[in-house]
């Protein structure tokens, strides 16, 4: 089969990513947002983030973590020739305001 792209591993890898992409962009929205209070602005490189996240999504790129921060809308600040994400960390992870503690 010269000259053929073995397709079936082609679509089974994208089948893969696209729910690492969820896993991905759901962890960056429970921790952080593209705009808010001047108190709560950290800034991040691409590869911070990727050492953040590893752990948690196997296997995450500089490239995934760009495409998600880049598609909803987060800026980016050149500072001493670095180029930075600006990130509002949130005051506290919105999925742990609804656990009951069974005490």
């Amino acid at each position: 089969m010269i000259g053929f792209l073995n397709t079936d591993k082609t679509l089974s890898e994208e089948k893969k990513k696209k729910p690492q992409k969820n896993i991905i962009t759901k962890m960056i929205e429970s921790r952080y947002s593209a705009s808010g209070d001047t108190e709560d602005v950290c800034f991040k490189t691409t590869a911070d983030l990727v050492l953040e996240f590893e752990d948690m999504a196997d296997g995450v790129t500089n490239k995934e973590i760009a495409d998600i921060l880049n598609a909803d809308g987060y800026n980016i600040r050149t500072i001493d020739d670095k180029i930075y994400w600006v990130l509002y960390e949130h005051q506290q992870f919105p999925e742990l305001d609804h656990v009951e503690l069974d005490i």
